[in-house]
């Protein structure tokens, strides 16, 4: 089983949205149980003091008789209960629950002056709840020079019972919230933090120089983006490690053959060393035994042409030592060999002759 480290990008993102979740659920908890009643109080009020006022305008022009028809439309579409009375407060027609009913009205409140007959009377229940209010509008009907009034009652009861049963849900609901906060949390986590889990494993394979695996995110967004170019850098990464391993192995194989050259060299110079110091040898002696006159080689002529011989072949082995060494410089082609035919037998000869003259000395 796979442990969540505390620090890690998942931890990060479900802590952050599950919060986020949870305090906007509950801020829109809040508004629906305490600010959405007022709201919804002064909204019906504002409404309903509106179409009062087209109501009583329209009712201008209509006879008394025609009126409740009017009436009861309004009443209906507002959901409010309507009682029109004359001003002595009797009633001759109420409006309750869409039925129109007729007959004297003896009504609790009032008769109001004439000096505030245009003024809306709101009801307000004890304890400070709004649950109703009330509208009391003058109103004239066509060829009728009576006054009369409209008496308007809206129940607000339904706003204030929804929230009381919210508050008592509260409970319930919190722990529903919880769960689905943190449901979503988990998924939003997830969704979110896969395609960064894959970048960031390829991103350590990569540390490890394994070029093998790719990024499989496929969104097109900016993480997509970022798993495409970490693909393409790792293609590029791949080659040039593959170039420098080349290289390398290039750059060694160099190196051994430079050794390999360093110690052919040595064993040359040691080989030439040892070819020059016989012919040396023989061409020191020669000359001492012709400024000492000593023997036969009073005799300057004979072997002072073969003095120069052995100059000669001296001039040659230095040659060929160039030859050698020209061969083994980096610019060396195959092409720049020039191929001759040898004569082992002179070749002998010439070594023999070179070297008679320690075989006479020290008589082998």
């Amino acid at each position: 089983m796979k442990v969540i480290r505390k620090n890690s990008i998942i931890t990060k993102i479900f802590a952050i949205t599950s919060a986020l979740l949870l305090i906007s659920t509950l801020l829109i908890y809040v508004i629906i149980v305490f600010i959405m009643p007022v709201y919804y109080t002064s909204y019906k009020k504002d409404t309903i003091n509106k179409g009062l006022n087209q109501l009583v305008d329209q009712l201008k022009s209509v006879p008394l008789n025609d009126s409740l028809g009017v009436i009861q439309d309004f009443a209906v579409k507002n959901n409010v209960d309507i009682q029109v009375t004359d001003f002595q407060k009797e009633s001759f027609a109420s409006i309750k629950n869409s039925n129109v009913i007729f007959g004297p009205y003896k009504s609790e409140e009032k008769t109001p002056n004439k000096s505030n007959t245009n003024t809306a009377v709101t009801t307000i229940a004890e304890n400070n709840n709004l649950t109703s209010f009330s509208i009391k509008k003058e109103v004239k009907f066509k060829n009728d020079s009576s006054t009369y009034y409209l008496c308007l009652s809206a129940s607000l009861q339904p706003v204030s019972e929804a929230s009381k049963v919210l508050l008592k849900l509260l409970p319930y609901i919190l722990i529903c919230i919880f769960f689905i906060a943190m449901i979503g949390a988990v998924l939003y986590a997830k969704i979110i933090s896969k395609p960064l889990i894959e970048i960031n494993k390829i991103a350590k394979e990569m540390v490890n120089m394994n070029f093998a695996l790719k990024c499989k995110v496929g969104s097109k967004d900016e993480i997509g983006e970022l798993a495409q170019s970490l693909n393409v850098l790792t293609v590029n990464l791949e080659k040039s490690m593959n170039d420098l391993k080349e290289s390398n192995k290039k750059l060694k194989s160099d190196i051994d053959r430079e050794r390999e050259i360093e110690g052919r060299r040595r064993e040359f110079l040691a080989t030439i060393s040892h070819e020059l110091k016989t012919p040396i040898t023989v061409l020191k002696g020669q000359l001492e035994g012709m400024i000492y006159n000593v023997g036969i080689y009073k005799d300057r002529e004979k072997y002072l042409k073969h003095s120069l011989q052995v100059v000669d072949n001296m001039g040659e082995l230095v040659i060929e030592f160039l030859n050698i060494c020209k061969m083994e410089s980096m610019n060396f082609m195959k092409n720049s060999i020039d191929l001759q035919d040898i004569c082992l037998n002179k070749m002998v000869n010439n070594c023999i002759q070179n070297i008679s003259f320690m075989a006479e000395t020290k008589k082998y």
